[in-house]
This record gives C-alpha cells, structure tokens and sequence, in this order.
C-alpha cells in the first residue's frame, strides 16, 4: 500500500513514502466483507464525521488626521461578522469484547448554528512635541477565534459511562481591549531608546475545562448532553469553554537601538 515519491517541486522538497489511494480504497473495500474485524459503522467512523460552512465579513473605515505640526491621530473602527452551521452528533460509545468499538448507541444527529458580529473602534495617537522626543499613545479592539473543531457539535460518552466529552457549539470568539503607550528619544549619543507599557483586557477567554455535574447541576450551554447521560453525575471534558471572568494583562517593554559610533576600535558601529 505505500507508494515512493521520488521528487516533488524539482526535489526541493522530498516526500519519502507515501499512502496509495487506490490500494487503500481497495483494501477497505476487501475489509467490508469480514464485519468481524471491520467495523464500517462504528464510533471512529460514524461517531467522527462532521460538515459545516462558515463564512467571515468585514469592513473597516480609517482616517489619518495631522493636526498641526505636532499631532497625528489616526481613528478607525472595523465590522466583523463570523457565521457557522455545522452537522453533527450525539452518541453513547459502545465496545465489543472489552477493547473492540461497536456501533454507537442513541445516535442523534445534530446541526449547529454560530453567528457573530463585533464593532472594533479603534485611535492611535502621534505627539511629537520636539525633534528627540515621540510619544505614542493606542486604542485597539481585537479577536482570537477557535478553531472549528472545539465547536464543531460532536458530544458522547464512553461506554462506561464514566466521563462525557463535548465540544462547545456555543463558543464564542475572545475579545481583548487593548491599551498601549510608548515613549521614544532619539539623537547621535543615545541612538533610539523606548520605554512601552502595555494592558489587554480580555473576555471570553478561550480554555479547555473539566465540568462536574452532580444532582440538580446541569451541562453547561452548547454541549449538547442529553439529560438522561447526567443520572451516574459523570464528568464533563469540554474541548472549550468561554471565561466569565475576564482576564487581565499587563507590563512594559524596553528597547535600546545604537550603533556606538562614538566609541573607539572594534567597539565603533
């Protein structure tokens, strides 16, 4: 079944060995006639599957303004629009003979609409009050998306019930508020010397938790557990959950930029 490609792009860039499609459609073809070894419907193929369509919009609008001889301000703001529909499933996992997976049990299929939409203002200011001497000041709005698989709506248990794995079909992408400012000298003995501070407000934070559920606890929004899966209290493994805190960060950064053209030797530039 493994196939050698000798060169690819001018062999540039070796592939070394390689699956042959047409072998292996052979040989799952040859496997569907012994069920006992191949399971053509069981979890890792039917509980696995997933198709969806997303589609992205954006428009920005942005002005640069010099207001005198000493100020530029720039200010903008950008619409953004993130769309989702994916098909899934719900499943009970099942094994055969202590190790071998089976068909899945309360097969449910599942379909999943995400839609988003964020207005992302935004300002960065110039001062130039003498030669030496800029000073930088910025207002930013940005988002960090997940990727498809943490919402795409797989959710199952295992077949010893003992633990639920969900994605999150109701994930939302992260937004951090950003605040950013900056000071820099610059002339012939000092070269370019900058102190930066900066702090990000982020909400919605995007992280992989593990949810306990108990009597009376139900399973968090957008992980599509039926209720009937709750009664032995199994945990729940999401592959992603939204913070409803929002987390906070901040600090400063140095940068020193010379050429020492002043200094004597080996030590000059």
């Amino acid at each position: 079944m493994i196939t050698h490609v000798p060169t690819f792009l001018d062999g540039e860039y070796p592939l070394g060995l390689a699956i042959d499609p047409d072998k292996a459609n052979r040989f799952a073809e040859a496997m569907v006639n012994t069920p006992s070894i191949y399971q053509r419907y069981s979890v890792p193929s039917l509980g696995r599957d997933f198709d969806g369509v997303e589609r992205y919009q954006a428009a920005y609008l942005m002005s640069e303004l010099h207001l005198g001889e000493y100020i530029d301000l720039l200010p903008g703001i950008r619409w953004e629009r993130d769309y989702s529909l994916y098909h899934g499933q719900s499943y009970r996992a099942v094994t055969i003979g202590g190790s071998k997976q089976g068909a899945p049990l309360e097969f449910t299929p599942l379909t999943t609409v995400r839609d988003h939409d964020y207005w992302l203002p935004m300002v960065h200011l110039t001062l130039k009050p003498v030669e030496w001497l800029k000073v930088r000041l910025a207002y930013t709005n940005t988002l960090t998306r997940p990727d498809y698989r943490q919402y795409a709506p797989i959710t199952y248990i295992t077949s010893q019930q003992d633990q639920i794995v969900a994605a999150n079909s109701s994930l939302r992408p992260a937004q951090s508020r950003n605040y950013d400012a900056s000071v820099s000298v610059f002339n012939n003995s000092i070269g370019l010397f900058t102190v930066s501070g900066f702090y990000k407000r982020i909400t919605d934070l995007i992280f992989s938790s593990r949810y306990n559920t108990g009597p009376g606890v139900d399973a968090p929004p957008g992980s599509n557990v039926p209720p009937s899966w709750l009664s032995a209290s199994p945990p729940i493994y999401s592959y992603a959950m939204n913070n409803p805190e929002p987390a906070k960060i901040k600090g400063f950064e140095l940068e020193w930029q010379t050429h020492f053209w002043y200094l004597p030797w080996i030590l000059h530039g």
